[in-house]
């Protein structure tokens, strides 16, 4: 996945690669990330979307669903996302 970091907010768009979990861990260790935005996912890697919401979830993120998003958050990898149109 692209990731990019706003203020409190990362925000992934993509499809989700086995390297995203690492790639987002390293951003939450030099971030103060409050709010993960997924953002136009059609999928991926199920494991990689796993270990994300693992990380999400012990770092008491919270989630945002942007568009289309087809991945760990529809298998409760993730707290409960809000949904944006």
């Amino acid at each position: 996945m692209d990731i990019s970091v706003e203020g409190q907010f990362a925000i992934m768009s993509g499809s989700v690669l086995r390297t995203d979990c690492d790639s987002l861990g390293f951003i939450l260790m030099k971030n103060d990330i409050k709010v993960l935005v997924l953002k136009d996912s059609g999928g991926g890697d199920a494991g990689a979307g796993h270990c994300v919401g693992a990380l999400v979830r012990q770092r008491g993120i919270s989630t945002v669903i942007r568009g289309r998003c087809a991945s760990a958050p529809g298998s409760r990898s993730m707290p409960p996302p809000s949904i944006v149109p």
